[in-house]
C-alpha cells in the first residue's frame, strides 16, 4: 500500500533524483592533459601525469585558454556528456585554476590582448563564458564555483557554488543577479 501511495504520487522518488555531471575546467583537467599534452600550455615542459589528490605540481598543469584546440576537444566531450545525462544543469567548474603557466604562455597573452582582458582572472572569464555559452546554446544551464566570480565576465546566467570561507563569493554572484547555492566548505565539505 505504501508503494503504491509512493509510485502513484506527484511526488515520486524517482521523479526527484537529478544527476548533474561536472566537468571541471580550466584546472582539476591532469587525467585529459596526460592524454593529450598538447591541449596544456606550451611553456608546460614537465611529464603530466595522473596523481591521486591534486597531483603536487600538476596541479598548475591546466588547459591552454589560447588555444582553439581546447573549445574543439571540450565541446566534444561536452556533446557526449549532453548526451548521457539529460540533466539541464551542467556544472563546469572553475575553481582552483592557478594561472602560473598562462602568466608565461604566448598563446594566453596573445589572447589577452585580442580580447582586450586585463588580466588572466579575466582570460578565466574568457574560457568559462565561452564553454557556457556552447553549453546554454544547447538548452543547459550551468553552474560553476565561486572562483568564476573573480573575472568581470561571469557567465550569465551561471548558478554560483559559493564554496569559500562561508560562501561570500555566492552573496557577490547575487549581487550581480546571478543565482547561487551556499556550500561553504567550513560547514558542508
Amino acid at each position: 500500500e505504501i508503494h503504491e501511495r509512493l509510485v502513484g504520487s506527484e511526488m515520486c522518488i524517482r521523479d526527484r533524483i537529478e544527476v548533474i555531471p561536472e566537468i571541471d575546467v580550466p584546472a582539476h583537467s591532469n587525467s585529459a592533459l596526460a592524454a593529450y599534452p598538447q591541449l596544456a600550455c606550451p611553456v608546460v615542459k614537465d611529464f603530466v601525469g595522473v596523481l591521486p589528490g591534486l597531483g603536487g605540481r600538476n596541479s598548475e598543469i591546466i588547459y591552454c585558454a589560447g588555444n582553439d584546440s581546447v573549445f574543439t576537444f571540450l565541446q566534444d566531450v561536452f556533446d557526449e556528456i549532453l548526451e548521457l545525462f539529460p540533466s539541464r544543469y551542467i556544472h563546469v567548474g572553475g575553481d582552483e585554476a592557478r594561472k602560473t603557466n598562462w602568466e608565461k604562455c604566448p598563446l594566453c597573452q596573445k589572447r589577452m590582448k585580442k580580447q582586450r582582458l586585463a588580466n588572466e582572472e579575466d582570460l578565466q572569464g574568457y574560457f568559462m563564458k565561452r564553454i557556457s555559452d556552447y553549453l546554454r546554446k544547447k538548452g543547459r544551464e550551468v553552474i560553476g564555483w565561486d572562483e568564476l566570480t573573480n573575472s568581470s565576465f561571469l557567465p550569465e546566467e551561471s548558478i554560483i557554488l559559493g564554496w569559500q570561507g562561508m560562501g561570500t563569493a555566492a552573496l557577490k554572484a547575487a549581487e550581480k543577479g546571478h543565482r547561487f547555492i551556499m556550500t561553504p566548505a567550513r560547514v558542508l565539505y
